[in-house]
């Protein structure tokens, strides 16, 4: 007498108890990272005259090195890569002649160019009636000015304490009036 195969049983396809629980803790943890990344700032909120924004576009070498240094001088930066600036200058009421690889937001001013610190903290106590700061070359043998830009006036050149220290700005600028 031959003995009948006993068949095999199918394999359900269903997860056991011990996989269900490390996916229920890996969406735990994702959740508390998505909640806490959120409301920190809600909770927590940064004191604006700290935190500037910086826009760069992927061509931009030199907004690395500025960021760097803002962050040196105890700034938050935020930094976001774009594909293009003309929207946010055209939101900040940028003049046309501003056309650099990257700028920055700080307390609603528009900044573009490598503004140093000093200038920022300037910025944040004096509070201009103004659009933003640039610093720019207006010839190419001349030494990069810091502008300040209003609504209703040519802009003018804006003088910082520490302005002609040495090492109190970072070179490279790309703009041009």
């Amino acid at each position: 007498m031959s003995k009948k195969p006993i068949p095999k049983r199918e394999k359900k396809q269903y997860m056991t108890a011990r996989e269900v629980r490390l996916i229920l803790i890996l969406m735990a943890g994702f959740a508390v990272g998505a909640v806490t990344t959120v409301v920190w700032p809600i909770l927590f909120p940064q004191a604006p005259e700290r935190v500037v924004e910086v826009y760069w576009t992927h061509e931009c070498a030199c907004a690395a090195p500025w960021i760097e240094s803002l962050r040196k001088a105890g700034y938050i930066v935020r930094d976001f890569e774009q594909f293009e600036l003309s929207s946010k200058r055209r939101a900040l009421k940028m003049p046309t002649s501003l056309r650099g690889c990257h700028l920055a937001i700080y307390l609603g001013y528009f900044i573009e160019g490598h503004v140093f610190p000093e200038a920022l903290a300037q910025l944040s106590e004096q509070r201009p009636n103004a659009l933003g700061l640039a610093y720019v070359r207006k010839a190419v043998d001349a030494e990069d000015e810091l502008l300040i830009f209003t609504a209703k006036e040519p802009p003018r050149r804006w003088d910082t304490p520490s302005r002609n220290e040495p090492g109190s700005r970072i070179e490279h600028q790309h703009n041009s009036l």
